[in-house]
């Protein structure tokens, strides 16, 4: 009889792999994070990042133009003369701005988080779609200086085509300074809720257009990179010997596996520990200045995987003393590395708490 394991579980096995680009096709990756997508926070998130804010975005012209109205036709009834109507008019504008400051910041903030959750992703997915097809037309030459006017041309085509967009919804929508709310009683929740987002898709659609064309003169402003830097001229500085290290994605187990390639990558930290103890080597035999480490540290910004970091950094005080390093993605966007379709709300803990074990990992080391 042959002693042989049915299977070693230092192996890995499917699960490992279930968000794996490398370890499933793309078919099976989105079916596999479509079933277990959290959609209850989903929707809770749309709800709160986006309909609630588009809600309070379009009530500001009715309602601004209401209060107008009504402080206006106060100011008039006063019996004396134009100047004291004035006076009262502008203490009462005063009055209604003091008390309405905290709504006033309220809506401003959620007009910005509106933007960054919506606009900011479709203005960004636009520019870099139409630089990419730049990319590809016929006739592209290996010179920079070409490439660079390609992605160019389409970052203005993406950008302009965005700024479009949103001049044509506010054109075809149009602002509405009126909610009819005197009859509520033959008023449809649906006509102020259509009211209010058809304000909203103004407003957005407005900015959009305006800070399209301003991030796109801001890219088209900045000249130059690091690929002409040269040097100052002045004393010339000594050599500095420096050891980057990038992305080592550290598991908070032994035989962990990394959350982007299964076990048909890495697995588990003996790769990076053989690779700390080889810089070692090299520090020994020739010193070096600065160990830089730029993220991801960690597969998903979990407590046992800065552990981890912390504790194989222990035996090498020399190199140790001589680490900087700074967050990626991974260290504190990743939710769950067993589950990253589960939708982090902007409120909860989770994010936070990611950020903080950064401080908590440099205060250690």
């Amino acid at each position: 009889m042959i002693n042989e394991p049915i299977w070693d579980l230092r192996n890995g096995d499917a699960d490992d792999d279930r968000f794996s680009p490398k370890g499933r096709g793309l078919r099976s990756l989105i079916l596999s994070a479509a079933l277990e997508f959290n959609y209850l926070k989903a929707l809770i998130g749309f709800v709160t990042l986006i309909l609630i804010p588009a809600l309070l975005i379009g009530a500001i012209p009715p309602l601004v133009f209401t209060l107008g109205r009504l402080k206006l036709h106060t100011a008039t009834l006063v019996p004396y003369s134009p100047v004291v109507a004035v006076v009262t008019l502008s203490v009462l504008l005063g009055l209604a701005l003091w008390l309405g400051r905290p709504l006033f910041s309220a809506l401003i903030d959620k007009f910005w988080h509106l933007h960054y959750s919506f606009v900011f992703p479709l203005f960004v997915a636009s520019r870099e779609i139409f630089r990419s097809v730049a990319e590809w037309f016929p006739g592209q030459t290996d010179a920079w200086e070409t490439l660079e006017r390609r992605r160019q041309l389409g970052n203005i085509v993406g950008s302009m085509l965005i700024a479009g967009g949103g001049l044509a919804i506010a054109a075809s929508v149009g602002l509405s300074t009126r909610l009819q709310v005197a009859g509520l009683d033959r008023t449809s929740a649906w006509a102020l809720l259509r009211t209010t987002l058809g304000n909203a898709a103004v407003i957005l659609g407005l900015s959009t257009c305006v800070e399209s064309l301003y991030w796109l003169w801001r890219e088209l402003k900045y000249r130059g990179g690091v690929r002409d830097w040269s040097p100052g001229s002045g004393t010339i500085a000594p050599n500095v010997r420096v050891a980057h290290l990038s992305d080592p994605h550290f598991v908070g187990e032994p035989y962990g596996y990394r959350m982007q390639s299964g076990t048909g990558g890495p697995r588990g930290n003996e790769c990076i520990r053989e690779g700390i103890e080889r810089l070692a080597e090299i520090h020994s035999a020739n010193p070096l200045d600065r160990v830089l480490i730029t993220g991801d540290i960690t597969d998903a910004g979990t407590r046992a995987e800065w552990a981890e970091f912390a504790a194989m950094l222990e035996p090498f005080q020399e190199l140790k003393s001589r680490l900087s390093f700074v967050p990626g993605n991974h260290d504190v966007n990743i939710v769950d590395r067993s589950n990253p379709g589960r939708f982090d709300l902007p409120w909860g803990a989770g994010q936070p708490l990611r950020q903080f074990r950064n401080v908590l990992a440099l205060d250690m080391i």
